[in-house]
């Protein structure tokens, strides 16, 4: 299988030049979640949202979530806090009906919570560095 329940792989795409070997999926059954630390106000992270979005729709993805926050500094519930960015990733993580994240890492406070994560399905990170990634998937990826 795939690792992936209720996601079986439809073959193996290896990758040209790299030590990484990935199962193909099915992306009409998988479920991706987007966690990151970006936030309404900044501009770049809705450049980030296009792309995941545009990615998803080319890959035929059942599903697809990636929510921004709310500026740091604003007084709303959904506030950037790094606890909450922490809390999100575990949530996720613990989401049945999720089957992979892509994750930015801001710092080391989501760095636990990231690895558990990796521990329970597939974990991308994103604009946190190629070690930093490999360190998550260490059998490529």
């Amino acid at each position: 299988g795939s690792g992936v329940p209720g996601v079986e792989p439809v073959g193996s795409c290896p990758l040209p030049d790299t030590d990484c070997r990935v199962a193909c999926v099915d992306g009409r059954r998988f479920k991706l979640r987007g966690l990151t630390h970006g936030h309404e106000s900044d501009n770049f992270w809705f450049t980030v949202k296009a792309g995941a979005v545009q990615a998803a729709n080319d890959l035929r993805l059942v599903d697809f979530e990636m929510d921004l926050f709310a500026p740091p500094d604003s007084d709303r519930p959904d506030a950037f806090t790094t606890d909450q960015h922490a809390q999100r990733i575990q949530a996720a993580a613990d989401d049945a009906t999720v089957d992979g994240l892509f994750v930015s890492l801001p710092g080391p406070h989501v760095f636990d919570e990231v690895t558990y994560a990796a521990g329970k399905k597939p974990v991308i990170s994103i604009n946190s560095g190629y070690d930093v990634s490999k360190s998550l998937n260490p059998s490529g990826g």
